[in-house]
């Protein structure tokens, strides 16, 4: 390869690995405590809702329900997933994200409902955004980065490949890097 060549494929390498950084040592951090069990901490409040008249809740009437109790506490909606489940006939609406997670389900009592709010603090945030929890500009930031890192990879390989006495070495570690998954993945998966 020309050097010119070599020169703009390790600026595009730097640049990238410079711009990915921030955002790599926020999920390496939050993965490696994730895996460790360590997620962070919620503060939790729960409020029981008297209902007009004895009904069974659906999807919608469950995210109105919703919504209209966190707007009567002056607190923000859920920015992430939202999530129905049937509990034993009864529908349960489970709402997570960055700022808050909910679950809000009919108690024995057709009468009432119990809204459980969480509110995460700083570490769980930032496990939520690790998650994908977070509002839809960190989430388009993520899907870029993902790529980014991507290219990082095949940039560097590409560096190391043009120098002659790095391509066995290049060569040995991506075969034991695919062997090292493979038996991971199966011993995951089915082991």
């Amino acid at each position: 390869m020309k050097p010119q060549y070599r020169l703009a494929l390790v600026r595009v390498h730097a640049c990238i690995a410079a711009f990915c950084l921030p955002v790599g040592i926020m999920f390496l951090v939050t993965g490696g405590l994730m895996t460790a069990g360590i997620k962070g901490e919620t503060s939790k409040e729960v409020f029981f809702i008297q209902l007009s008249e004895p009904v069974v809740l659906s999807e919608s009437g469950l995210l109105q329900l919703a919504e209209s109790e966190l707007d009567k506490r002056g607190m923000e909606y859920p920015t992430g997933r939202i999530h129905y489940r049937d509990k034993q006939g009864n529908k349960e609406l489970k709402w997570s994200g960055l700022n808050r997670s909910l679950r809000l389900i009919r108690t024995t009592n057709p009468r009432i409902a119990r809204l459980t709010v969480k509110t995460p603090g700083w570490l769980y945030r930032f496990t939520q955004l690790h998650k994908a929890d977070g509002k839809e500009p960190f989430k388009v930031y993520a899907m870029a980065w993902a790529v980014l890192l991507l290219t990082l990879f095949i940039t560097g390989v590409a560096m190391a490949w043009q120098v002659r006495k790095l391509r066995l070495l290049v060569i040995t570690s991506a075969m034991l890097g695919m062997v090292t998954f493979i038996v991971l993945l199966f011993h995951s998966i089915w082991g």
